[in-house]
């Protein structure tokens, strides 16, 4: 049966090629445009979704009470981490980290060779908490020595050609306000694209607690810098255990005023807003938003194949009229045109692949993504079952229309359209161009939002503003040099800042 319905897709093309050419042009880059958005969306919901214990892994927040109502902040205690492990039994790790963006450009020295990257101080229990194998070193051990770093596989490359017999080399590293040699104990694994959190080394916890003395700060329960992370034992009531930490900061010293609440680690990407101190929103609304564009572009090529095979059905009435006199029963009339769909669709599905495969660099440079056309189990899946739907949707209609006709009526002449028949086919025309005009009307809104914050005055003119970071003898001598700045005749002004506020803000949030 199936042979028999492919030799007759293949001799309807070729007695219908420019109808089926104008099919296959509609239904491929309808195709095309739903795998790039469906490419996207996927990549979206997998945010961080790589670490082997994501089920039980949560972020651990600050919450406070404000005018303006409930503040959430990722800023915790240094020592919240330790403390939460030691007290609370259903807390298997805990580990604090610095935020990325806090040492995003900082420089490290190996003899003569300086590279600026990212890096993060992080608690002795982060390789057990989250899944970033190590290629060098035990994750017990690599954090334990306050003069440790760990590096990527990337930066062990860069500094000395090779990840392997690192261990045990010292890196200088420079950055609030000391200048430290540490040994490397341990190489990871580079970060997956598909990450939150990016950096090329770690270091021990306990050098930021120094460096935070080093500087004047305290390491108590009320002063707020690093993020703290907890992995949960299997089968802990989480409802059980947010209610029960809710006032843990406040049991242990009487001076703090913050709740403490959780938030799956997993959720902070798409769910990274917060209401009434209770995460909601994010960037979820964006793959909902673009889920239906998907859904409206594919309809409108599913509608626009409709209208062509309908449009063609007079050409077809003698075919249909013959088969049925000869004994063909309406449902296998129904599955040949239904075969017909599905596998126009499939052909239209090798073009859309190859229209994905010319545009993918261009839609990661809109995006900033770095997808690509892998043909993974789950992606190949979902490519299939996207093609399969939209043959059969397409040609759902056309298959049920031409099959219903009487054979004695249609080789008599005597078929006439209805008044149902010319409504439906006027009300998919209807349908199409209303779902155009609503995308076209959406594109517009979204540019001129766009066009809004790019010329939005924010109070500060960014344009011939150099900024830097103070680095070595240039943040022990930060006043000389600012001092001296000023006196160049090209130079309108000079100051500092605490935080960079012409590039990456430090300190990141999410508000009530």
């Amino acid at each position: 049966m199936f042979k028999h319905n492919v030799k007759l897709f293949l001799r309807t093309i070729k007695r219908y090629k420019t109808t089926f050419m104008i099919n296959v042009i509609g239904l491929s880059s309808g195709l095309a445009c739903v795998f790039l958005i469906a490419l996207w969306v996927l990549d979206e919901v997998q945010v961080d979704k790589f670490h082997e214990n994501d089920e039980y892994l949560y972020q651990v927040w600050n919450k406070f009470e404000s005018r303006e109502g409930p503040r959430v902040l990722n800023w915790t205690p240094s020592i919240l981490a330790e403390t939460m492990a030691d007290k609370l039994p259903e807390v298997k790790y805990a580990a604090s980290q610095t935020v990325p963006a806090q040492f995003a450009k900082t420089p490290l020295r190996v003899n003569n060779k300086i590279i600026k990257t990212a890096g993060v101080f992080a608690g002795k229990d982060y390789f057990n908490i989250f899944s970033y194998p190590l290629i060098e070193g035990n994750k017990n051990q690599v954090l334990e020595e306050i003069n440790s770093i760990v590096i990527s596989e990337s930066l062990a490359n860069q500094l000395f050609g090779s990840p392997k017999e690192v261990v045990g080399k010292v890196i200088e590293w420079d950055a609030m306000g000391m200048l430290g040699k540490h040994q490397v104990s341990g190489v990871f694994k580079d970060i997956p694209t598909n990450s939150t959190t990016h950096f090329d080394f770690i270091l021990p916890l306990a050098a930021y607690k120094k460096g935070i003395i080093h500087n004047g700060g305290k390491n108590d329960w009320v002063n707020n810098n690093p993020i703290t992370y907890i992995l949960l034992n299997e089968g802990t009531n989480v409802q059980e255990f947010a209610a029960k930490i809710e006032n843990f900061s406040k049991l242990q010293d009487e001076d703090v005023e913050a709740d403490l609440i959780i938030t799956k680690y997993s959720s902070n990407y798409l769910y990274s807003n917060f209401e009434n101190g209770k995460q909601t929103s994010g960037r979820m609304n964006y793959v909902y938003l673009f889920s239906c564009i998907a859904l409206f572009i594919l309809t409108i090529a599913c509608i626009n194949f409709m209208n062509l095979s309908t449009a063609n059905a007079s050409r077809r009435l003698k075919e249909i009229g013959v088969k049925k006199a000869l004994g063909s029963k309406r449902t296998t009339l129904i599955t040949q045109y239904f075969g017909e769909s599905v596998m126009t669709a499939f052909i239209s599905l090798l073009f859309a692949l190859l229209v994905v495969f010319l545009f993918i660099p261009q839609f990661n440079v809109i995006t900033g993504k770095t997808l690509s056309l892998s043909f993974e189990p789950l992606t190949f899946g979902l490519l299939l079952l996207i093609a399969f739907f939209t043959g059969v949707l397409a040609g759902s209609y056309p298959a049920l229309h031409l099959s219903r006709f009487k054979p004695v009526t249609i080789l008599r002449g005597q078929l006439k359209n209805s008044w149902g028949e010319v409504w439906v086919r006027k009300g998919l025309v209807i349908f199409q161009f209303s779902l155009s005009i609503i995308l076209i009307i959406a594109v517009l809104l979204v540019s001129q939002q766009v066009d809004y914050v790019r010329s939005k005055n924010l109070g500060m003119d960014k344009d011939n503003v150099v900024y830097f970071s103070q680095e070595g003898h240039l943040r022990q001598n930060a006043e000389a040099f600012l001092k001296e700045l000023k006196t160049f005749p090209n130079i309108v002004n000079a100051a500092m800042t605490s935080q960079n506020i012409i590039g990456t803000n430090i300190n990141t949030t999410g508000g009530g």
